[in-house]
């Protein structure tokens, strides 16, 4: 974000390690993972990302898995199919590239990103040199925000509301619980609850949970 990377942002895919916490305040963001996976089916049903190509790959001999993006987002029954097979995978994210969830300063949920993601920059700036902190904070602007964060959104896919994707499939719930419990563990903002939101803002914590 600065010219003399100041600020930088990492791709997803990039490894949070204790050196990148060492050295600088990290900023990442969490999601309530039934929305993810929902988000993720969504987008490869409109022809988008490398999870579905992987996906369909692995479960090419599935009469059902192989065919749970040639359809629409309306069915909710592929969709459910899909979250089955792939509940588990959010929770392998982040163990791959934030090993450790306590190198990351401050949380932004994306249920309530243009309210987090301003704060955890608040909270950066507050720690941060007198001249970083001018340039931060742009006259008549939130740190230099001129527009809500979620206004960038690049990637949105098309569904419906995530809870007309569970409600009638509480056994669909109680998979994703247990098998990205360490997430709903670690955010218990979320109630534990799926298609929550976060009932509390908490961007600014120790996160004690390894995983």
């Amino acid at each position: 974000l600065l010219a003399d990377r100041t600020i930088v942002i990492r791709s997803e895919r990039e490894m949070i390690t204790a050196e990148d916490a060492r050295d600088a305040y990290i900023i990442s963001s969490i999601r309530n993972p039934c929305a993810l996976y929902l988000s993720l089916w969504a987008w490869g049903v409109a022809g988008h990302g490398r999870y579905n190509t992987q996906f369909a790959q692995l479960h090419k001999d599935s009469p059902v898995l192989s065919k749970v993006f040639s359809t629409s987002p309306a069915n909710v029954s592929a969709f459910a199919a899909f979250a089955r097979a792939s509940a588990g995978e959010f929770s392998r994210r982040y163990r791959d590239y934030i090993p450790s969830l306590i190198n990351v300063d401050c949380w932004v949920h994306t249920e309530t990103v243009d309210a987090d993601f301003p704060a955890c920059l608040a909270a950066f700036a507050a720690q941060a040199a007198p001249h970083l902190r001018a340039r931060l904070a742009k006259p008549g602007t939130r740190f230099g925000l001129s527009r809500n964060v979620s206004s960038y959104n690049v990637h949105g896919s098309g569904h419906g509301a995530c809870l007309d994707y569970y409600r009638h499939d509480l056994a669909l719930q109680q998979d994703i619980r247990r098998a990205d419990g360490v997430l709903f563990q670690a955010f218990p903002e979320y109630g534990g609850a799926c298609c929550s939101t976060p009932v509390t803002q908490r961007v600014a914590r120790s996160v004690q949970t390894k995983i």
